[in-house]
Order: structure tokens, then C-alpha cells, then sequence
């Protein structure tokens, strides 16, 4: 979510209650509903303190059905194959059991290389079980719209179930129709040459200069830099 607002709803025999956290200038929090969830807990132990324990009672007009937790709708065969198990047994009144049928799992072609959506020229390709959430915002779009690349998809824990949003980054010769994204690791760069840190020409092939360094290629080298065996060479000549 955006996490602009963090709510959490509960209730005991006795109480029901609902807490938000939030802010008046709509920056997004650092923490979910748990947090929220661990407040309302604290404050409905002091609210409930000496009053004698009981229990809840169903009324007659209440039935029981299972359903996906992430869609709320009925089970497919998609979504008994999710391995976190998102099958929940829930409360409805009668009459307002979902009868429409799970539609956050799906399959997707992902390149079997990289993990993302497949282009038409991804040779190997798999299909994969993942999640559209309700919302049609996974994790990774969520990380883009904020800026948030810091964070990473990997301390998110149900990142890797989300369907892919973007599309294979290494065999992908047109991002204008298959975009891909920020995250994606950055493809070789071809250069006639590069000087490493110490000086040294590595001449020939792709390569990637190190993150957040510009080549320095010393002005008398020109569109000609030496070749290194060679130069090796002379000096034994010599």
C-alpha cells in the first residue's frame, strides 16, 4: 500500500476499536499495519483490565467459508498452489459469501535467465505462479513510484510472488516497447579501452567501469591506446 495511512481494527467480547497512525503533510510510513496492530493491543489490555473473560458468540445468521486471503474471492486451483497457503477460513453474514472466483493468482512468462517478463527474444522461458495484487501495484512498482531503491526487493518478504511489471533486460534490444526496470543490473557497455584505478589499460571486449567511476583515459593515448603485450614485448626486444 502507501502507507499514507496505517490502520489496524479489532475487538473483544466487550469492545470494538480501531486506531490509525498517520500524518497531516501525506508522507508515506516505514511501517505497516503491525504497528498499528501492536498499539491497539496495548491500549485494549489496560481498557479490558479486570473484566471478567468471555467469550464470542455467533450469531444464527453467520456461516463460514474458505477464501483466498489476498483476493478475498473463492479458491482456484491457482490459489491452493500459492506455497505460503493464502486459503483462509472467514466469518460472513449469510448471503454475502464472495461467488466470484480468485483472480490475484495468475501465470506468467518470465524469462528463466533473469526473472522478469519474457520478450520475443528470450529463448528460455518458464511459467510462474504469481500474485496481481488488488491494487495493480506490486512491491517493485511501489519501490519506483517512491524512489525508495535503498529499501531493495529483497527485504521485502513477498516481493518474489508478485507478477513481474517489467520486462527481461538482457535480451531486450527494444526498452521502448518492453520497458525495464530501474532495479534491473545494468547491461556491459562495449569501450575500446579502460583505465583501472592503477593506471593500467585493459584494452578489448565489453566491460563495465566500477559504479560511480569515470574512466580516466589519459590525453596522449588519443583513439589509439597501447596495448599492453605489446608494449611487454618491446621491452624484452630491448
Amino acid at each position: 500500500s502507501e502507507r499514507y495511512d496505517v490502520w489496524f481494527c479489532g475487538l473483544t467480547p466487550q469492545y470494538s476499536a480501531a486506531l490509525w497512525i498517520g500524518n497531516d503533510v501525506n508522507i508515506p510510513m516505514n511501517q505497516g499495519s503491525g504497528a498499528a496492530a501492536t498499539l491497539w493491543s496495548r491500549i485494549m489490555q489496560r481498557v479490558c483490565a479486570g473484566l471478567p473473560r468471555e467469550e464470542f458468540q455467533m450469531r444464527g445468521d453467520f456461516v463460514t467459508a474458505t477464501v483466498d486471503r489476498i483476493s478475498g474471492k473463492l479458491p482456484t486451483s491457482l490459489s491452493t498452489s500459492d506455497p505460503r497457503g493464502t486459503l483462509v477460513s472467514d466469518i460472513f453474514i449469510e448471503g454475502t459469501v464472495p461467488t466470484e472466483y480468485d483472480d490475484a493468482h495468475v501465470l506468467v512468462t518470465v524469462c528463466a535467465d533473469t526473472g522478469y517478463l519474457a520478450t520475443p527474444y528470450c529463448v528460455d522461458t518458464v511459467s510462474k505462479l504469481a500474485v496481481i495484487r488488488p491494487n495493480g501495484s506490486s512491491w517493485e512498482k511501489t519501490l519506483v513510484n517512491y524512489s525508495m531503491y535503498s529499501v531493495g526487493l529483497r527485504s521485502l518478504p513477498d516481493a518474489i510472488y508478485d507478477a513481474p511489471e517489467f520486462y527481461c533486460p538482457e535480451h531486450n534490444p527494444n526498452p521502448s516497447a518492453y520497458p525495464i526496470s530501474p532495479f534491473a543490473p545494468e547491461k556491459e557497455v562495449d569501450n575500446p579501452f579502460y583505465v583501472d584505478p592503477s593506471g593500467n589499460v585493459v584494452t578489448g571486449g565489453a566491460i563495465t567501469p566500477p559504479e560511480d567511476e569515470e574512466p580516466d583515459v589519459p590525453e596522449d593515448y588519443g583513439n589509439n591506446p597501447p596495448d599492453p603485450q605489446t608494449e611487454e614485448q618491446e621491452d624484452e626486444d630491448n
